[in-house]
């Protein structure tokens, strides 16, 4: 029912201090039932992460289906975050892909004057999604933008409609580091048990 990619060891000089901004899609053909294992996943990846201070990790959650939606701001506080991920809702829509990209890429760079020095964190997205964007063009170029300033890009399908190439094409390099497809929504379950073992990138 997956098919799980083995994510990067950390270089020595990684610290592990990550900014994380999860992208997550709630389209019309996700549906309630699938969603429920997809906010699942969300509220578990925050939980495993070890959050200190603001010097520290910090997770963010941009939702998104005909536009997009901050859902949850950067934050290093793991209760307010998952305070945050009990009160996002499910959607429908289409799946305005390149639009999430992007607004995720200016999350990742903005927020408190603390956080600008702070130089030594790797910034991470992660994609979500069930299928096809709306516009692949679009996707393929927000998504190259993002990588292009520094974010590592993680592309993850969900289900028998999700579509490789695009999310191959969303993915950093090396693409069997940064690119899964899994069999269905519940094996996000097991993706965020092999994910959490990692500091990424």
């Amino acid at each position: 029912d997956r098919t799980l990619f083995d994510p990067l060891p950390p270089t020595p000089s990684q610290q592990c201090a990550v900014d994380l901004m999860l992208v997550v899609d709630r389209s019309g053909s996700i549906g309630w039932a699938r969603w429920a294992y997809l906010v699942d996943y969300l509220r578990e990846r925050v939980a495993r992460i070890n959050f200190t201070d603001a010097h520290g990790h910090r997770v963010g959650i941009v939702g998104y289906s005909s536009a997009p939606d901050v859902l949850c701001p950067m934050n290093h506080r793991r209760e307010k975050l998952l305070d945050c991920i009990d009160q996002i809702t499910y959607t429908g829509g289409t799946t305005d892909t390149a639009s999430a990209i992007s607004t995720a890429t200016g999350e990742i760079f903005s927020g408190p004057v603390i956080w600008s020095n702070v130089t030594d964190h790797a910034r991470v997205m992660e994609v979500i999604t069930d299928g096809v964007s709306n516009v692949p063009a679009a996707t393929q170029l927000a998504a190259q933008q993002a990588k292009d300033s520094g974010i590592i890009v993680i592309a993850i399908g969900a289900g028998p409609d999700s579509n490789a190439p695009e999310l191959m094409g969303i993915a950093s390099e090396p693409k069997e580091n940064h690119f899964t497809i899994l069999g269905g929504f519940s094996a996000l379950h097991y993706l965020v048990d092999a994910i959490s073992r990692y500091c990424l990138p």
